[in-house]
């Protein structure tokens, strides 16, 4: 996925849905919407293993939420999460590295039965091997997900974002509604 769009999706549905969040908080956080590339910078053969699994967004979650508060940790959660499922489009994303030391992804389609359009979703795993030898095949191909599975994740997103919206709609009620 492009860098570009780790950063516009999670932070436009952030606006959208929470329209009274801090908007400075958004941007000193909106690093995290692309924290998890930053091993291809340093180390190209770790991309999507070292900092692109669900350990790393716990743990830096974790932190921010200790030292900036709940809404922070909240942000950087959303922000880490969302690029990990961006990124779940071939060849995936080691998400449970180094507990389970594969790729995970998405894979899906359309497919027509008894004239009708249906979608179809399969989660593939493949080996560090398996993937490293993909992108030495096919090094433009690595980082460009499939339309569907775009579609997919964003509908994910926005569902994740809906109910954090409902989440946090219930309790300021609760606060200005007591």
């Amino acid at each position: 996925m492009e860098p570009i769009l780790h950063l516009t999706i999670p932070i436009l549905f952030l606006v959208a849905f929470f329209p009274d969040i801090k908007k400075d908080l958004i941007a000193k956080l909106s690093i995290f919407t692309i924290f998890p590339d930053l091993d291809l910078l340093f180390i190209p053969d770790m991309h999507r293993i070292l900092l692109g699994n669900v350990f790393i967004v716990i743990i830096i979650t974790v932190f921010i939420y200790s030292s900036m508060g709940k809404q922070a940790g909240y942000i950087t959660a959303f922000f880490l999460g969302s690029h990990l499922l961006m990124d779940l489009g071939k060849p995936g994303t080691a998400l449970f590295w180094p507990l389970y030391d594969k790729f995970i992804y998405v894979q899906s389609d359309l497919i027509r039965e008894n004239s009708q359009w249906l979608p179809s979703f399969k989660i593939v795993a493949m080996t560090i091997a398996e993937k490293t030898s993909m992108i030495k095949a096919a090094p433009d191909h690595y980082y460009l997900a499939t339309q569907g599975t775009l579609i997919i994740i964003v509908v994910i997103i926005l569902i994740f974002a809906l109910i954090l919206a409902n989440k946090t709609n219930k309790k300021t009620s609760k606060i200005t509604n007591p």
